[in-house]
């Protein structure tokens, strides 16, 4: 396992940045619980979530629910609509890819919601989007999801993203750094150097090397 010290200079350290999407580059803190609310869907087997249900069998369950109730191609869309960007997020990551730096969405969030914001931030900033993939038939009603990179409990792997991502553009892992709120991003504030935002668990706070307040901190962090 890697693990980086906290350093007071970060300018020209690193040449990969991961940014979760839910918290981070948006306001909303789950942009699935989102799109369950506009559409007024209910909850499902929430409660059993990895109590009785390990992500697999508990994403079973709810492709079956959407499944009942026709949710469609274009309420993903509609709801992407509404997500609220992150104070900043558009000048923030202009800055950072016209210095140089190569930025990824690491992501469980919904790919058809993701896209409706990185319109708005602008596509030719991010090197990749990984995230989860909604699957629509033919009439564009859903029936499944594709997540690209998972554990073996069938959960995202950020790590995973990560890796494939720098082995491919040639960086090495103390030139990686990723951005998160929540717990599934701790694992990757073990392994790269982490920044914590938003954050709702102080646990999610202390694994991170550091924290900011706005992401407008960034650019004096790293550029």
């Amino acid at each position: 396992m890697f693990i980086m010290t906290w350093c007071g200079n970060l300018k020209n350290q690193f040449k990969l940045i991961s940014f979760d999407f839910d918290g981070v580059i948006i306001s909303q803190v789950n942009s699935w619980g989102f799109l369950r609310d506009y559409k007024k869907i209910p909850s499902g087997r929430i409660t059993d979530y990895r109590v009785k249900l390990n992500p697999r069998e508990f994403r079973d369950s709810e492709h079956e629910l959407f499944r009942s109730l026709k949710l469609h191609y274009n309420d993903f869309v509609e709801a992407g609509e509404l997500l609220n960007l992150q104070p900043l997020v558009k000048e923030v990551i202009k800055d950072l890819y016209e210095a140089g730096l190569k930025i990824i969405i690491n992501s469980a969030a919904p790919h058809v919601m993701v896209q409706q914001k990185i319109k708005e931030i602008g596509p030719q900033y991010f090197l990749q989007i990984f995230c989860m993939h909604p699957l629509f038939d033919f009439k564009g009603y859903f029936f499944d999801t594709f997540l690209p990179f998972e554990t073996e409990n069938f959960d995202v792997d950020k790590i995973g993203v990560i890796e494939f991502t720098r082995k491919r553009e040639n960086i090495k892992k103390e030139e990686v750094l990723h951005i998160g709120d929540g717990m599934t991003d701790i694992i990757c504030f073990k392994e790269y150097h982490g920044i914590s935002y938003n954050v709702h668990n102080e646990e999610v706070r202390k694994s991170a090397n550091k924290h900011i307040e706005s992401l407008g901190e960034l650019i004096d962090l790293l550029l």
